[in-house]
């Protein structure tokens, strides 16, 4: 009587027992996946590759989309979609959608970013996203960067990710640091002072003059290995994110460590389900933002036309035809998941969680019901009917889920890409694979909670 009554959570790995070789072929292949993606714009090279070698064709390039066809379409280098068209008529029965986010919170340099101080060449920097700057120090650091000649040619800038030399934010000594550790927590390292050093030795001048030698000398470091001068680097692109690899954690192998989890994971899982998909009735489509951590606003991130759009063009080459109201009836059936992460239970800090409202790592795809902070701010609440007929199909495929909330009442909170989707009149749910150190250099999410997020999102596109 009692199971029949109560709703537990499960542990995958006994579930997914006899799928462990797969769980690890998988986990290998995502942290690959994780060490290609430090950036939005090579996460969406990487994501691109896999769908290219799939057969997937440029939307742009395709003149009438039939049931099967599979294309896809990058939006300014930085957001990607891919889709499959399915024999149902998605005016009248929608379509079903993944979404997900490839942008993470890490290190950008300021617009003019190179100086020289007390025999230092330094970058300035402005931090992305929600992170705990001192996260950000004594760590070996990798630049990133893309700009643009003169001639219009893209340069693609890429040093420090073979860890052998790297860039480093210095920590204060702790023999002087009296000063600074009378600081309230969030200003024990300041958004100024996160400076990297990038060079200490002096150009040779022939007139002996040493002012901005040490700058002079990186420039031309700059200039002989990419062809680019300080013009190109104050117009250009450049992010710092952590050099190291990702790699597996723990005795027993069980979880995978590495930067940017969030929400590349859910990238990951989307991408492999998608690619996995070997029937479905009814259009699918998958979308990889950018700029979710600032907000999703922008023109490569989820606030943008750029869903709206990519469904219009469908309707276009679908019918041979396209109207507002179509694209409204198709958005009004249409339903989808927000893949994103969030944070799991941590015997550290009990005091932190509402332990019956949180995700338990290892135990498979979490479900918020509803995100946002205080009182439900800033959130999308899924419908009891939709949430239903979700659980229902996991439950009949034995693939194991639990319920999620941000942590405590008024503890915190946040958003997802669902705010967005929702207000477009769709139904969606957030789902995605529960992690530890939430948005610091070095996430954690367990193997078998990938696998099992994996497998639900691929059923959602088959059979949902």
């Amino acid at each position: 009587m009692k199971e029949n009554l109560f709703c537990k959570k499960r542990n995958a790995w006994k579930i997914f027992k006899k799928d462990e070789k797969q769980i690890h072929e998988m986990s290998s292949d995502y942290i690959k996946f994780l060490d290609n993606s430090k950036t939005e714009r090579t996460c969406v090279k990487t994501i691109l590759g896999f769908l290219k070698k799939d057969g997937y064709k440029d939307i742009e390039t395709i003149k009438k989309l039939t049931p099967g066809t599979k294309f896809y379409s990058v939006n300014r280098g930085k957001t990607i979609m891919s889709g499959i068209i399915g024999k149902d008529d998605i005016i009248k029965n929608g379509l079903k959608y993944i979404v997900s986010h490839v942008d993470v919170p890490h290190l950008h340099l300021k617009p003019d970013p190179l100086f020289e101080d007390t025999g230092f060449a330094m970058f300035k920097t402005q931090y992305y996203g929600g992170v705990k700057k001192h996260h950000w120090i004594n760590i070996p650091l990798a630049l990133y960067g893309t700009v643009y000649l003169k001639d219009g040619k893209e340069v693609d800038i890429r040093y420090g990710d073979d860890g052998k030399n790297v860039l480093l934010i210095p920590d204060l000594a702790i023999h002087i640091d009296k000063d600074v550790t009378t600081r309230k927590y969030s200003e024990i390292i300041k958004g100024e002072e996160l400076n990297p050093i990038v060079g200490s030795i002096p150009v040779e001048r022939k007139d002996k003059n040493d002012k901005d030698a040490v700058k002079e000398n990186i420039l031309k470091i700059l200039n002989e290995k990419y062809n680019i001068t300080e013009r190109e680097i104050l117009t250009g692109e450049f992010q710092l994110v952590p050099s190291h690899k990702g790699c597996e954690v723990g005795l027993d192998n069980s979880m995978i460590g590495g930067f940017g989890q969030d929400d590349r994971v859910c990238a990951y899982a989307s991408l492999k389900a998608f690619l996995n998909v070997k029937k479905t009735s009814k259009t699918i489509v998958s979308f990889w933002f950018d700029r979710e951590e600032i907000g999703s606003i922008g023109n490569t991130g989820a606030e943008s036309i750029y869903f709206e759009y990519i469904i219009g063009l469908m309707i276009e080459k679908i019918y041979g035809n396209y109207n507002e109201l179509m694209l409204k009836r198709t958005l009004e059936k249409t339903c989808g998941i927000s893949a994103d992460v969030s944070p799991a239970f941590d015997p550290n800090f009990k005091g932190s969680y509402d332990k019956q409202n949180t995700a338990i790592f290892g135990h498979g795809p979490l479900f918020h019901k509803y995100s946002g902070s205080k009182g439900k701010s800033y959130s999308n609440e899924v419908s009891p009917k939709f949430l239903s007929e979700m659980t229902n199909l996991f439950d009949n495929n034995n693939i194991p889920w639990q319920m999620q909330t941000m942590g405590k009442v008024d503890g915190g909170g946040g958003g997802t890409i669902a705010n967005c989707l929702c207000n477009l009149n769709t139904e969606v749910v957030d789902s995605g694979v529960p992690i530890l150190g939430l948005h610091s250099p070095f996430e954690l999410v367990s193997k078998v909670d990938l696998f099992a997020t994996t497998k639900a999102y691929q059923l959602f596109l088959e059979e949902f």
